[in-house]
């Protein structure tokens, strides 16, 4: 969304949303999670153009349909969590046009849901 400069560190803010179906161990259905992220990232040590470490942090609200039970008589629990990131990413350019990065999050939302990724992300450049 936006880039800038602060000194020597650089900083971006970003906005996500990602949506998927989760295996639960309490669960016989999986479990669809949709999120959306407000998140601020530095790059303490700056950014390079072919290294960039970056440190984040932001707002998330989750939407989560629980489904119990596969037969007549199951339930669906459906429910909103307002929640915090804090994450952990390093990207690196390949040929000045390929991206490879590994992403780590942390999330905990106020209803009590913690929310753990560990992300490998491919890109091109544009």
């Amino acid at each position: 969304m936006g880039y800038g400069d602060i000194g020597p560190r650089y900083y971006r803010v970003a906005v996500d949303n990602n949506g998927n179906y989760i295996r639960q161990e309490r669960n016989i259905e999986p479990a669809f999670v949709m999120q959306a992220d407000g998140n601020v990232f530095v790059s303490p040590f700056g950014n390079d153009k072919r290294y960039n470490f970056k440190i984040g942090t932001g707002l998330s609200l989750m939407y989560v349909e629980d489904t119990y039970g596969r037969f007549i008589g199951s339930s669906m629990e459906r429910r909103v969590a307002l929640g915090g990131n804090a994450i952990v990413e390093q990207e690196v350019t390949l040929a000045k046009k390929y991206l490879l990065g590994l992403k780590t999050t942390m999330q905990p939302y106020l209803r009590g849901d913690l929310n753990f990724s560990l992300l490998l992300k491919v890109g091109k450049k544009f």
